[in-house]
């Protein structure tokens, strides 16, 4: 077992051995030792003895004395061979011997004895070395590299963890699923390696290395000459790689003297060769990292500004491209302490690292030039402009807390006399800023600073603006009724100024209000006309926007299968106008393909977007995939989600965001049988929506309040208890939600679909404190079923089946209910709901089974989503990942993770596999169909 420092050799066979001991092995380790003069003798062996002894007592022939002379060395080995395949008669062995980049040359050749003769024994010999200690020049190098090549011998050579892996380490250690932010930072430093992952994890506050870290890494630098050392700070401070005409450039060392100490710092793999700068990097990111953090401070400064003085002269010596030039030159003033050059040069790297979207990497040049304007004396150029900038450049870098701040250090920063306008701008931005961190009063109280800023008497941009921010963050709130007027006094001005821009902006939002308010096909039109505006006018943001909320109305008035298309169709118009990653979208496609019950398309979408796929803007992102962990039946994953989002949306008043929060956690709490705690979330999610006038989440909450109240009922009858005043709470939510529907029907507008099936369901909840009714919940089945919903008509399935079988009426009926019920849970995946309607089924001494009358298409006989099917018909024409992608529209990774549960629901082992029940189901246009087997139903 092969791999750096760190890398988990030792954690990963000390896991092996704790697992062969409780299958009964006998598990024995010795560790090779360093010393000045080479390893000590036998000191593995004798650790491996010893351990032996500890577990086993007295050791019988390897106990007697061997005499030393010409021989001694064959008899010791035989001695040895003789012992250790006793051992292993006696039950399988494993003899672990650890670092053997230290051992000495009898150890190494005792082991290569015991490999070539150690035949038919149930003895295994595990080994783990440091790949970057066992160079060519290393004594057992070539004895390491002949020992591979035995028929017995298995070598492993660990890489670094990917982010995925880095993620699963650091959640391990802190308990908790860790910050997309802090699993990057960590990933970027560690590169993988998980002794370095744990460490920077543990000194995450501190962007230092650690003592410990640091001594380990640099003890590797120390063994090298004075001239390797030097040449190391030089590389050090160049960067992450370095042209090697840069280097000799410099001058810091003579041409021979030079080569020969980058040679040495080759050959001992600290540094290597980069041809794609014809230069160097370090092996490990930490490497350089702690080299650098142990110059001094004048030799930092020289260095840089030595480097600086040379790339000015020669441009063509440092990275190739105009924005990493730049982005190299002004960390080198930067370093060096030259302020004036250091302001100049990170106010053009921010611009040009902005350009190409590198925004992270454009807020450190923007904070920079900040910094440095305050230490520079005069400049034509204002401290309070700089942090206004860096505050825009933050919040595309979704650091919104930072953006934030740095807003608001604009505006104490700016002089009294400070134009309206521009004073104006800095609260709007501020407003923005704010509202993407989730602090939703302090938004507000921004946008009302601005307004008051400007005269009121004539239309202005900046007036424009504020009030189409303002109208946008009332509909967020669900007060669409004063989003709607809002919009228009926005509309009106936008087209006084003639800003197009703004005037799509705002449409959007009036389209979203409308639809809010009942007005369906009037509120898709608008936002319809708000991408076509977008898309005249160029801008991403608002063609993502547009798209977002456009895939938002339709899966609120049910159209979830054209929903699911918004963002293929939002990326063919993004890629159209340049900007091929537009895909805010996807967090709202994904509700409706949970909606339809097609979870793991969901995932997969979810995987292919990222955590922050919803967009820029969006505030706790984490509920989403709580929702689907839920419905799964994986709760602790789904508490840890939640427990982020209410972090995150905690200062939040809003519907969308702070309700959903609380409506997902009553959800678990009920999946976790905690009907009092998931009640007590749903009065929360309830005030969210008190003086919106709000309808879409409103009667959905006011269900799940009056499942809460029914399953807390169940539970007290249960164990023979009584519980009082439910049946009056439970009549306040039914009344609420039937009052929504019919003040919508008054108004001349239309209730939201899932207005109207929410509160049948609450009737039926309802009817389970005093004795649950089964035509209710037939009644909200079909509604259930003609919406398309899946998950919610087979709960109702359930519920309607509990009722029969309480009754003792219509068993026959209650059979087909469960089995409805069961086969679709089954079949999405709904494993909760599956386990629930399984023990009814067997309390009822019901048989589950497949229905004879059930649909015989491929999908259903198949068990796959209808995007599921289209793949399979893709791998049975043979189609690559890539080739499937671009056939569908989607990524290959996507189509990767769609390939994958193909293969998973199918039971098979390969894509040629699945592509022959393809063929047989006649989903290849070259392929003819045969006779399908019957399907079979796990």
């Amino acid at each position: 077992v092969g791999g750096e420092a760190g890398g988990g050799k030792t954690r990963l066979v000390e896991e092996f051995s704790k697992r062969a001991r409780q299958e009964g092995a006998l598990v024995a380790t010795g560790v090779c030792v360093p010393t000045d003069a080479g390893g000590l003798p036998y000191a593995p062996v004798v650790g491996i003895v010893r351990d032996l002894h500890e577990q086993r007592g007295q050791l019988g022939e390897l106990d007697e004395p061997i005499e030393f002379d010409e021989f001694a060395k064959t008899r010791l080995f035989e001695s040895i061979l003789a012992f250790v395949t006793k051992l292993a008669r006696e039950s399988p062995l494993v003899l672990v011997f650890e670092d053997l980049h230290w051992a000495d040359s009898a150890s190494a050749e005792l082991l290569g004895y015991l490999v070539r003769n150690l035949t038919d024994t149930t003895a295994l010999l595990v080994v783990t070395y440091r790949s970057e200690e066992v160079m060519r020049d290393h004594p057992l190098h070539g004895w390491l590299t002949e020992l591979g090549r035995h028929p017995r011998t298995t070598q492993l050579r660990l890489a670094g963890l990917d982010r995925a892996e880095t993620a699963t380490l650091i959640g391990g250690i802190l308990g908790q699923q860790p910050t997309w932010s802090l699993v990057d930072a960590v990933w970027a430093r560690s590169q993988g390696n998980p002794f370095f992952a744990e460490e920077l994890t543990a000194a995450r506050d501190d962007p230092s290395l650690s003592p410990e870290l640091q001594g380990v890494i640099l003890s590797r630098v120390e063994s090298l000459s004075k001239e390797a050392q030097h040449a190391l700070r030089v590389v050090a401070a160049a960067g992450t790689t370095v042209a090697h005409r840069l280097v000799a450039a410099l001058g810091v060392l003579d041409v021979d003297v030079l080569e020969r100490a980058l040679a040495e710092a080759v050959d001992r793999q600290i540094l290597v060769v980069d041809v794609s700068v014809a230069g160097y990097r370090f092996r490990h990111a930490l490497l350089r990292e702690a080299v650098y953090a142990a110059m001094l401070p004048g030799e930092t400064s020289r260095l840089h500004r030595a480097l600086a003085t040379t790339l000015t002269a020669d441009p063509t010596l440092g990275a190739p491209g105009p924005s990493h030039r730049v982005a190299e030159l002004a960390g080198h003033w930067w370093a060096a302490g030259e302020w004036p050059l250091a302001m100049e040069t990170s106010i053009a790297a921010a611009e040009a690292t902005a350009a190409v979207g590198a925004f992270r990497e454009a807020l450190a040049h923007a904070e920079h030039a900040a910094v440095a304007r305050e230490r520079t004396p005069t400049s034509q150029i204002t401290h309070h402009e700089l942090l206004a900038r860096a505050a825009e450049i933050a919040y595309l870098a979704s650091a919104s807390e930072r953006a934030a701040e740095l807003a608001q250090a604009a505006i104490d920063s700016a002089p009294a006399d400070l134009d309206a306008v521009t004073a104006a701008r800095y609260y709007t931005m501020l407003g923005r800023h704010e509202w993407s961190r989730g602090r939703s009063g302090p938004a507000f109280d921004a946008l009302r600073t601005a307004a008051s800023l400007l005269p009121a008497d004539r239309p202005t941009v900046e007036l424009a603006r504020i009030l189409a921010r303002e109208a946008s963050m009332l509909m967020l709130m669900s007060r669409h009724g004063d989003g709607e007027i809002r919009c228009h006094e926005a509309i009106a001005m936008a087209r006084a100024v003639g800003e197009r821009a703004i005037e799509g902006y705002t449409l959007n939002t009036l389209g979203c209000c409308r639809s809010g308010l009942g007005f369906a096909e009037e509120g898709i039109d608008l936002l319809r006309q708000a991408i076509a505006i977008a898309i005249e006018v160029g801008s991403p943001e608002d063609l993502d926007r547009g798209y977002t909320n456009l895939c938002y109305a339709l899966v609120e008035w049910a159209h979830f299968e054209e929903a699911t298309t918004m963002l293929d169709e939002s990326l063919a118009a993004g890629r159209q106008m340049g900007f091929p990653r537009v895909n805010g979208v996807s967090g709202n496609t994904v509700g409706a393909l949970i909606s339809l019950g097609r979870y793991d398309e969901a995932e997969a979408m979810l995987a292919e977007t990222g955590p922050r796929g919803v967009g820029i803007c969006g505030v706790a992102p984490q509920i989403t995939p709580a929702e689907i962990a839920i419905l799964r039946g994986q709760l602790d994953k789904a508490a840890l989600l939640l427990a982020d989002a209410d972090e995150e949306s905690a200062e939040l008043a809003d519907v969308q965001t702070r309700g959903a929060y609380h409506m997902k956690a009553a959800a678990l709490d009920l999946e976790r049988g905690l009907a009092d705690d998931a009640f007590a979330h749903v009065e929360l999610a309830l005030a969210t929506t008190e003086g919106t006038g709000e309808a879409s989440f409103a009667p959905d909450m006011c269900a799940l309040g009056v499942r809460a109240l029914a399953d807390r009922f169940a539970e007290a009858r249960a164990r023979g208890r009584r519980v009082e005043n439910l049946d009056e709470r439970a009549a306040e939510l039914v009344d609420e939600a039937r009052q929504i529907v019919i003040s919508r029907d008054a108004d001349g507008c239309q209730p939201p679909p899932r207005a109207i099936r929410a509160l049948a369901m609450c009737v039926a909840e309802q009817s389970r404190l005093s004795g649950s009714n089964p035509a209710l919940w037939a009644s909200a089945v079909d509604l259930w079923d003609a919406s398309g919903e899946p998950y919610e008509a087979a709960y109702c399935r359930w519920r309607q089946a509990e009722a029969l079988l309480e009754l003792r009426v219509g068993r026959r009926e209650a059979t087909d209910c469960l089995t409805v019920a069961w086969q679709t849970a089954s079949r999405i995946g709904a494993i909760p709901l599956r386990t629930r309607i399984e023990q009814l089924a067997q309390r009822a001494r019901i048989t589950l089974s497949v229905s004879l009358d059930a649909p015989t298409s491929p999908a259903s006989a198949l068990g796959l989503t209808p995007r599921e099917l289209e793949i399979l018909g893709q791998l049975a024409d043979g189609l690559t990942d890539r080739e499937i992608a671009e056939a569908l529209f989607i990524s290959k990774k996507t189509a990767s993770v769609h390939v994958s549960n193909v293969l998973h629901k199918l039971g098979v082992a390969s894509r040629l596999e699945a592509g022959r029940v393809g063929q047989a189901h006649g989903l290849s246009p070259r392929v003819s169909p045969i006779p399908a087997a019957p399907a079979v139903v796990r």
